[in-house]
């Protein structure tokens, strides 16, 4: 049995789309505590419970857990001792937990599991290898073949949820998650189903509820003018001014720190041709860079989006978005707003 670690996501990708379609269904976030019988909260419920010393509490929390939400998340036979190590759990927890996490490894996987599996794998290595491109060339190249490979990715996940609903843990449930993170388009038709897959234990509630405030995000200047935000000119991204970008990214971060909680990231690019953004947008372009190239080159989202607000597992995600603004200005400008 193939399983594949989820521990880093990588998350990149171009045009995101707003929805503003009305939804027939419960659009209220969900806490932590609404669904402690997901797998994600039983573990971090167990580990808790371990700090404590209470091995029987974690151990009870650790037998709720299903097995293939730990195949998922890179569990083997081999390696199924290091998750009890993690954890301070009774022997015969171990015992419990290591029979039926084989009766569940050993049996055969569905072709839907396989398919999300595979598709979840190209997701992930498209996305490993662009921001290694050194040249204008090979970073077309990627973009290219990672927008075509999305389209199929995207249709295919999208199709199977409409027909089926959201699939099952034993059908690849959490590798469907993180690929639809990347199916901006679709996003507002997923949440109903990972809503109810999150309540019946079979989704992440914090990748739901990034989907879901991007779905109800308000428009850009009506945002502005409500909520308190931080703004500043980083004109010098689009100069591949790479000394500036480090020095004022410092600034950033302790403007952040005394003012944590940001809920959206936006990038308005302004300029006096439209034609300006889209080749920003998709590249190559300023020297044969690109939008991701900027992102990974100096690692500006992940310090923002998980650095600064201490998410490093991958699934809290911050809503962002990239706005072009009409101007008579000479030259392109490109503005970061950190809103609350």
């Amino acid at each position: 049995m193939n399983t594949i670690k989820l521990h880093v996501i990588i998350l990149i990708g171009f045009f995101p789309t707003l929805c503003y379609a009305q939804r027939p269904f419960d659009t209220s976030v969900i806490s932590r505590n609404m669904v402690r019988n997901n797998p994600m909260v039983l573990y971090e419920l167990a580990d808790s419970a371990s700090k404590k010393g209470d091995s029987i509490g974690a151990s009870n929390y650790l037998l709720k857990i299903s097995p293939y939400y730990s195949m998922a998340n890179g569990t083997t036979p081999e390696n199924l001792d290091k998750l009890f190590d993690n954890l301070k759990i009774t022997v015969a927890a171990r015992k419990i937990y290591r029979d039926t996490f084989m009766r569940s490894y050993n049996k055969p996987l569905s072709k839907t599991h396989d398919t999300l599996a595979k598709i979840y794998e190209e997701d992930q290595l498209i996305r490993k290898k662009l921001p290694q491109a050194n040249d204008s060339f090979t970073i077309a190249f990627y973009t290219k073949k990672m927008m075509h490979d999305d389209s199929a990715h995207f249709k295919w996940l999208y199709n199977y949820v409409q027909k089926n609903g959201w699939p099952t843990l034993q059908d690849g449930s959490v590798f469907a998650q993180f690929v639809a993170l990347h199916d901006h388009q679709h996003w507002c038709a997923y949440l109903p189903y990972l809503r109810k897959a999150v309540f019946a234990g079979i989704g992440y509630y914090t990748i739901y509820n990034s989907i879901l405030n991007r779905c109800r995000e308000p428009q850009f200047d009506i945002l502005i003018k409500k909520r308190k935000h931080l703004s500043y000119d980083v004109s010098y991204i689009l100069k591949d001014d790479s000394i500036k970008v480090a020095s004022e990214f410092q600034k950033m971060k302790k403007d952040i720190a005394n003012n944590p909680g940001i809920s959206y990231i936006y990038f308005r690019y302004e300029s006096m041709n439209k034609t300006d953004f889209e080749n920003f947008l998709q590249g190559p372009n300023h020297n044969g860079s690109n939008i991701n190239e900027y992102w990974m080159s100096w690692d500006l989202m992940m310090h923002i989006d998980r650095y600064i607000n201490g998410y490093h597992n991958g699934t809290e995600i911050i809503p962002y978005d990239y706005i072009y603004s009409e101007s008579d200005i000479p030259q392109p400008k490109l503005k970061l707003y950190l809103v609350y």
